[in-house]
């Protein structure tokens, strides 16, 4: 079982179900009424706050396995796609893979900030429902939206830009070597 902080739920129920015992008592002063009905809100809150908590911990426990192992899958496909973009020179090819990167960008963003109250979705099965489908696409492009309004669409990476930076060696006439970095905030 999955453990939260603070007081557990058997702990929150009993101190409602006291507190409502008592405020059913007829000849209860007036402020002490008022303790208790605040005490009763809060402790409501409290109580949803930690069942909330709970299932959020026992989600996230029960498909760690299924997220890692997505997760290594995605981010393996994109190494393999990135190293094939920086060999390609021909443009339409370098197209087709920057889509694919595309990709397996929202794949691991899907797979990082997966809604935490709602049993996971798997990425790469392909035996599914058609509402099964129909929640991962949906899913899948709020993730594409929440990459594109962060400003990590596959033209505007500078992650990508930094890693393309090149380095050159070149050797004098001289026979020693100097090494020149082609780099926007170096000037050589």
């Amino acid at each position: 079982m999955v453990k939260v902080r603070g007081p557990g739920l058997a702990v929150l129920k009993k101190k409602i179900r006291d507190s409502e015992r008592l405020l059913k008592r007829e000849n209860l002063p007036a402020n002490v009424r008022v303790e208790h009905e605040r005490a009763i809100v809060g402790l409501k809150e409290q109580l949803i706050s930690t069942q909330t908590k709970l299932k959020e911990a026992k989600l996230l426990d029960k498909y760690r396995r299924v997220r890692f192992i997505e997760f290594k899958k995605a981010s393996k496909r994109m190494k393999q796609v990135q190293k094939q973009l920086d060999a390609e020179t021909d443009p339409e090819k370098r197209k087709e893979l920057t889509l694919r990167r595309h990709k397996y960008e929202v794949d691991l963003k899907y797979i990082k900030e997966f809604p935490s109250l709602k049993k996971y979705i798997s990425l790469y099965i392909e035996d599914t429902t058609k509402e099964t489908k129909e929640k991962r696409t949906a899913i899948w492009k709020e993730m594409e939206q929440k990459l594109e309004k962060e400003g990590h669409t596959v033209a505007h990476d500078k992650f990508y830009e930094a890693s393309q930076t090149t380095k050159t060696v070149e050797k004098s006439n001289d026979n020693s070597s100097s090494v020149k970095m082609e780099d926007e905030f170096l000037e050589v």
